[in-house]
């Protein structure tokens, strides 16, 4: 199992070292606000979500379907006993930090899985959320009622309606980590379609 980006990158594997470039970066966002649990959405073997435990984040994951039971789990790495089409938020316990890399727009009921998502949150927490393909991927965006494209302005919109801040490109948390993995990629895409949504502490919340 690649466990690094970098070992990714000297294997060739550039998809792969992007997909933990974005778990390194969640990482880091996690040790920057000083948060101590995580949740790993589309957990698939915990490759990933490894990443998060590294830096010693307790770390739940919920895997895809077509995983449940199947991908060897790693180290430091605690699966929950539902995937994503079940009643996964019923059994996971609250985190400080959940990680959503290419989910979201797969869900078939958003609205819902956005509900999930801020049900378990903890108060001062966030969810590090990316967009498989944006500008690209074209989706039935409600309460609008129309399909449009998944564009980063669109889920914008959408997050700010479950989220009370939802940040962006330079604005994101640890934004200088992501451009030292786009030098090492050799791209300037990787914050694209990258969110970091907060969920504010409220009255009496600690």
């Amino acid at each position: 199992m690649v466990t690094t980006p970098e070992e990714a990158l000297r294997l060739g594997d550039r998809s792969q070292a992007r997909r933990l470039f974005r778990y390194a970066w969640a990482a880091r966002v996690a040790q920057e606000k000083g948060l101590a649990t995580a949740l790993d959405l589309g957990c698939n073997g915990g490759d990933g979500a490894q990443l998060l435990a590294a830096v010693g984040l307790r770390v739940y994951g919920v895997p895809y379907p077509v995983a449940f039971g199947q991908a060897p789990v790693a180290p430091g790495v605690q699966l929950a006993p539902a995937d994503l089409d079940a009643y996964w938020a019923q059994v996971v316990p609250h985190a400080e930090l959940i990680t959503c890399f290419g989910v979201l727009e797969l869900r078939r009921h958003r609205e819902l899985f956005l509900e999930a998502l801020r049900s378990r949150v903890r108060p001062g927490g966030g969810v590090c959320l990316s967009l498989l393909d944006p500008g690209r991927t074209e989706v039935e965006l409600r309460p609008y009622g129309a399909r449009v494209l998944y564009t980063d302005a669109v889920a914008r919109r959408l997050l700010s309606l479950y989220f009370e801040r939802v940040t962006a490109g330079e604005s994101l948390p640890a934004a200088g980590y992501l451009k030292e993995a786009e030098a090492a990629l050799g791209c300037d895409d990787l914050s694209l379609g990258l969110f970091y949504c907060e969920r504010a502490l409220a009255p009496g919340d600690v």
